[in-house]
């Protein structure tokens, strides 16, 4: 496209006439190309912001290929999708700026807790990376055009709370499907009530401390079905398969009705004969009394203080090393043991989350023609 002049006008010559100066406006971001990784670049309709750390554009085109021939069920591509990130450093998105308007952030050099989730939804309903971008932009944000995507917290369209994220959105576009009471027949389901309201966001979850509003329940009262905690320490938890997801909340249901986030955090299920254990993205660390400061990294290579305590990034939850914890910039973190696995009923006990839901992932509807953006990357 060639580039429009504007005329400006600057200054005044000695007679007040105008003296017009012309600059060329912006030059349209590049198309994506498969060696791509970082940057900003056009896709079909979408204008993309990569951040895909160790991946280029073919080698996530090829993963989501190699993930549909060999998964067909798609709770173990889930699975299988989110192994291959294990490790990947942890960061609140939130404490990146918002990419500009009409253009989607894909994000998979860090994760926060639901970003990682999402991101694997998005995967898990995608042939190949243009799908990706797709399904991004479909579970993130509110009814948006391509060009609409708006990323600002407080005016635009991305949705930043989980529940409108994953049950709003990704579960009512057929990403996922609630089978809470399925996996748990016999067992009553808890009402989990809170007040979705505008809320500012914490210091150490976002320097800038943004205004973050709802943009589906706003000033609205919601009612979710969960497991309790007690409950589902109770159950016969075999029914949950390995690529569930699971969101756990931490709002009282015998309390008052509040504006605790009726979900607080997400992770992916693991069965491992009938017990139930999780991957997820976490800012804690692997405790690592040994190690010096050669020492190579076994998790995320992020280190609080020194190498003994690195960063766990995507991984499995486990045990809690008894006074093992640090305080970095005002934020505590703890220290775990990577060999011992912690089953999820008695991580919700230490963690303080009252409630579980369990969402199975399916195979969304492609919602519109391909218009051969892929087959271009290919060539």
């Amino acid at each position: 496209m060639r580039a429009v002049s504007i005329l400006l006008l600057v200054g005044l010559a000695a007679t007040g006439a105008a003296e017009p100066h012309t600059i060329d406006a912006p030059a349209p971001p590049p198309s994506i190309t498969p060696a791509m990784s970082a940057g900003l670049g056009r896709l079909g309709e979408l204008t993309l912001q990569l951040e895909l750390g160790r991946w280029t554009v073919g080698e996530l085109d090829r993963l989501l290929r190699t993930a549909r021939t060999q998964y067909p069920d798609p709770a173990q591509r889930l699975a299988f999708l989110a192994r291959s990130f294990h490790g990947t450093p942890f960061e609140y998105e939130s404490w990146s700026p918002p990419p500009p308007a009409g253009t989607l952030r894909v994000r998979l050099d860090r994760f926060g807790c639901t970003g990682f989730v999402i991101a694997m939804l998005a995967m898990n309903g995608a042939r190949d990376f243009e799908e990706l971008a797709g399904n991004l932009a479909r579970i993130r944000y509110r009814r948006a055009a391509p060009g609409h995507l708006d990323s600002d917290p407080t005016i635009g369209n991305i949705l930043d709370f989980a529940w409108e994220v994953f049950v709003d959105s990704a579960a009512d576009q057929g990403f996922a499907a609630d089978v809470t009471a399925e996996v748990a027949p016999g067992a009553a389901l808890t009402p989990f009530r809170a007040r979705f309201t505008a809320r500012r966001r914490g210091l150490q979850y976002d320097p800038e401390e943004r205004v973050v509003t709802p943009r589906i329940h706003r000033d609205r009262v919601v009612t979710a079905r969960m497991l309790s905690q007690q409950d589902f320490a109770r159950i016969d938890r075999a029914r949950i398969r390995t690529g569930d997801v699971l969101l756990f909340s931490r709002v009282d249901p015998a309390g008052p009705i509040g504006d605790e986030l009726l979900v607080g955090h997400a992770a992916i299920a693991v069965n491992v004969h009938g017990e139930i254990y999780m991957m997820h993205a976490t800012r804690d660390y692997v405790w690592r009394p040994n190690a010096g400061r050669t020492s190579a990294p076994i998790a995320a290579g992020v280190y609080y203080s020194d190498r003994r305590r690195e960063q766990l990034g995507v991984a499995m939850a486990t045990t809690w090393v008894p006074g093992q914890q640090v305080r970095v910039d005002g934020v505590t973190y703890h220290g775990y043991d990577r060999s011992r696995l912690r089953p999820v009923h008695d991580y919700m006990a230490g963690a303080g989350f009252h409630g579980v839901m369990v969402l199975r992932p399916s195979n969304p509807t492609n919602p519109s023609p391909r218009d051969g953006a892929t087959a271009r990357l290919r060539r």
